[in-house]
């Protein structure tokens, strides 16, 4: 029995398998190269497409920078502004007037104006008031001595007598400081006495004498807290207790000097 002969088949296979090969190797060789330009194409799209983002994410952060400095500056302004706010004297519930008087005491003569930086209470009464005057005095000493060392110093209390006829500024001097040594009394002539009743509209009247020739007036019992710039602050009623006119008073201390 012949054998056959597989020679030509063999080669036939053997250079199938070998072209096979080659065109592995080709596609092996090509391919690689296109995988770089891949990347190379992804990088360039993502730097032309970042490269204006970056630059207004430099502008937006630079405005965000800014930020805190806006609101630093923001709050100095509004911290300036609460303590010019806080230091500025409120204002008064009260109708002004031109506050003046120049009177005299033992020591010579005072004006309205010597007043100027302090709290000053201003009552008019005389000397020879039998209940109203000596009453509201009290009230006055005990509202200073509740006053402590430094208050006192920023306050002044006087005592103005409308009776021109009777009272000298001796006599006013000294009946003021027996209900505190730091009461200050003044009386004047009667233009004086007038003009500084009619600076504070306060009314005053003189009544018919008695037989003895004696008389009372007629007058006004506010108690007038002035403030340090010269200004009403407060009308105090002379029936008010030693700790609301201390109150009264330590309303404007604050700004006083």
């Amino acid at each position: 029995m012949a054998e056959h002969d597989n020679s030509d088949g063999n080669d036939i296979g053997r250079h199938q398998i070998e072209d096979q090969r080659e065109e592995i190797i080709v596609h092996i060789v090509i391919l690689p190269p296109v995988l770089p330009l891949c990347r190379w194409y992804a990088s360039s799209s993502a730097e032309a497409t970042s490269t204006p983002f970056h630059g207004e994410t430099h502008h937006m952060n630079s405005k965000i920078g800014m930020f805190p400095i806006i609101v630093l500056v923001l709050a100095i302004g509004m911290i300036g502004f609460g303590v010019y706010n806080l230091n500025k004297m409120p204002e008064t519930k009260y109708p002004q007037f031109k506050a003046a008087f120049t009177l005299h005491n033992a020591e010579g003569s005072v004006s309205f104006s010597d007043l100027a930086g302090k709290v000053s209470i201003i009552f008019f009464g005389y000397t020879h008031c039998p209940d109203i005057c000596p009453a509201t005095l009290i009230n006055f000493g005990k509202a200073l001595k509740m006053l402590d060392e430094d208050e006192q110093k920023l306050v002044r209390a006087v005592f103005i007598s409308l009776d021109h006829d009777r009272d000298t500024p001796e006599m006013v001097s000294k009946y003021s400081k027996y209900f505190h040594p730091d009461i200050i009394g003044l009386t004047g002539n009667e233009a004086e006495i007038t003009a500084a009743a009619k600076a504070f509209m306060v009314p005053k009247e003189k009544n018919k004498p008695n037989a003895k020739g004696n008389y009372t007036m007629n007058h006004g019992t506010y108690l007038y807290v002035m403030r340090p710039d010269g200004k009403l602050g407060e009308l105090a009623s002379h029936q008010d207790p030693p700790e609301k006119i201390v109150a009264s008073l330590r309303a404007w201390i604050k700004w006083a000097e």
